[in-house]
């Protein structure tokens, strides 16, 4: 059975190893001696090598993934304009503040509809189906 490690895997144990060694000759008493019993500084470095060990591999890991969201779940979204699109400006949809832009100008509170997006920035229309509903429930 081979035992692989990563470039980070083995700079992180080499790290742990000094760090185990240093905290044994961190402290002197006057006659040179170590002022830590070894056993002591072992087991304690060895609870926070394994503590480390298990939170940068972690977040090693995590950095290395990709992002969860799915941008194509905006695709048909409803949300409403934050900023004037005029071309471009922000709308608020599916609980987030994204930039967007419309192929006219819309002012802010108009109900909108993601058509498609570019990148980062969603690409909408004016939604006047929704738009209707909307201000039937506000009372105008």
């Amino acid at each position: 059975m081979a035992l692989r490690l990563s470039r980070e895997e083995i700079w992180l144990g080499l790290s742990a190893v000094a760090f185990c060694l240093g905290s044994v000759f961190l402290f002197r008493l006057e006659d040179g001696g170590a002022a830590v019993h070894p056993a002591v500084a072992v087991s304690t470095s060895a609870l926070t090598m394994a503590f480390f060990w298990i939170a940068l591999r972690t977040s090693i890991a995590a950095h290395k993934t990709r992002p969860a969201i799915d941008l194509t779940a905006l695709l048909g979204a409803i949300g409403e304009v934050r900023t004037p699109l005029n071309p471009t400006g922000s709308i608020y949809v599916a609980g987030e503040l994204w930039t967007a832009r419309a192929e006219s100008d819309l002012d802010v509170g108009t109900v909108v509809r993601v058509r498609d997006r570019e990148g980062l920035i969603l690409i909408v229309d004016s939604d006047t189906s929704s738009e209707s509903v909307s201000k039937e429930k506000k009372g105008e």
